[in-house]
């Protein structure tokens, strides 16, 4: 499926409720598609395949349960039938869009006259499904306007309450917020460069993405988090201030073989271990971002515990590779006197990798002398112009209402002799504050004394 189509490939549980909302009925199916349509009276439709069985159902009442969205999770639940309808293991930024679609078309229905159960019964109009089409500008201002239009109401998006009795006494609160759309916005659309990577993570195939500071390669990644399904989807990188820019863990942790030292044979039994290879056996997306600083013979050795691990003899198991990064920017973390060796240059990469792919739009800056300045710094390609240029900026001073903008350094001990030298500036004297880590036995491993001024 691509990501501009509205239905949704999913895990589907259908729970059928009696009158005090007891389940008396459960279908479930692990690989449903789920799809918004119209049939010829225009109505809602919300039709379910289930692969042998076909579940279609119309929409006039419902609540939405969203608090898990991000996680791939929903719960839709109609008044008639009485049903309530689980969603798991889906893209979440399809289920988000697919809920704010069917929110938007259900919510612009209460403007226009139904059709009555007479008239429906006498016409001879033959039984269609017509998709329905995603979100438009239009559908978007109007579900904001009725939105703000009922926000004295404590649930404004909450077309129904599930009303839940307790000894006796009706309880008309929600059980759950629904979906927080008080600003609906259409999503952020993608450049060329970024849809053919989209593209491509989408037909399955293994890629590597690169570009300059502020091409988008992070916003990339999350659109791309977005359109995977979760459960078999891991997203990685090389350092722990990466991964947690796009919600993940490091590379090295999801391998489970510590910090990858070990000799190939060692860490295949390390990644075996229980509790470590079922992250290995649930991939089917590996998303690496910051992948330049991955060192190569690192990167090969990862491709044969995937093998190993996955008892799988295509490349890294049969997984789908997903890296992003600029080797232009960071080179691989290795340790001292070892060889630097990047990715690319490994066998493991030529192997695996189908598709290269270079961003070259930049979306965060739109001074053009300001982007080819960094265009020729990043290709080390530095003029006597360029030079001149930007050593004349050096004693300029930022600020902003008295207050010096922060000034960056490339190395730690650069930071440490700016930051003493405007300590020493200060009046006040100087006192000491000091930190300790404690691991979780209660021993010390580290302190550190951090010098300030009172």
């Amino acid at each position: 499926m691509s990501e501009q189509d509205l239905s949704l490939l999913c895990s589907v549980k259908i729970n059928y409720l009696d009158n005090k909302g007891c389940a008396t009925r459960n279908i479930a199916n692990a690989k449903s598609v789920l799809q918004l349509g119209r049939n010829e009276f225009r109505d809602i439709i919300l039709k379910i395949d289930c692969g042998k069985t076909n579940y279609a159902y119309g929409i006039k009442d419902m609540t939405l349960h969203t608090k898990f969205v991000k996680e791939g999770k929903a719960t839709i639940t109609l008044k008639s039938p009485y049903i309530q309808i689980f969603i798991s293991n889906c893209p979440p930024g399809k289920l988000n869009a697919f809920l704010k679609t069917l929110l938007a078309k259900v919510e612009s229905l209460k403007d226009t006259k139904r059709i009555g159960t007479k008239e429906r019964l006498l016409s001879t109009k033959p039984r269609s499904f017509e998709e329905i089409s995603p979100l438009t500008a239009v559908d978007v201002t109007a579900l904001h306007n009725r939105l703000n239009n009922g926000k004295q109401n404590k649930y404004p998006q909450t077309p129904t309450s599930l009303k839940r009795k307790r000894d006796g006494e009706e309880n008309t609160t929600p059980s759950r917020k629904i979906m927080s759309v008080p600003r609906p916005m259409l999503p952020r659309l993608l450049t060329a460069e970024q849809r053919s990577v989209m593209s491509a993570v989408m037909s399955g195939r293994n890629i590597f993405f690169t570009g300059s500071a502020g091409t988008g390669k992070s916003f990339l990644l999350k659109r791309i988090l977005g359109a995977l399904p979760p459960e078999s989807t891991f997203a990685t990188a090389s350092t722990g201030v990466a991964a947690c820019q796009i919600g993940g863990i490091t590379l090295h942790a999801f391998a489970g073989i510590g910090s990858g030292s070990a000799p190939v044979e060692q860490c295949i039994q390390q990644a075996l271990k229980k509790g470590k290879s079922g992250s290995w056996k649930q991939c089917e997306h590996l998303i690496v971002d910051e992948i330049s600083m991955v060192d190569g013979e690192f990167f090969q050795k990862i491709d044969k515990i995937a093998r190993s691990v996955r008892n799988n003899d295509k490349p890294f198991g049969g997984i789908q590779l997903i890296l992003s990064g600029d080797f232009l920017q960071l080179p691989p973390v290795c340790r001292k006197g070892q060889n630097r060796v990047f990715c690319f240059q490994s066998s493991a990469w030529r192997s695996s990798i189908d598709v290269n792919i270079e961003l070259h739009q930049v979306k965060r800056q739109d001074d053009k002398d300001f982007i080819d300045i960094l265009q020729d710094v990043r290709k080390g390609r530095c003029s006597k112009e360029l030079i001149e240029k930007l050593k004349s900026t050096s004693k300029r001073r930022v600020d902003k209402d008295g207050i010096l903008a922060t000034k960056l350094s490339t190395h730690k001990e650069d930071v440490d002799i700016l930051n003493s030298s405007h300590l020493e500036k200060l009046p006040e004297p100087q006192s000491s504050v000091t930190a300790k880590w404690v691991s979780k036995d209660g021993k010390a491993r580290a302190t550190i004394g951090i010098p300030i001024r009172l």
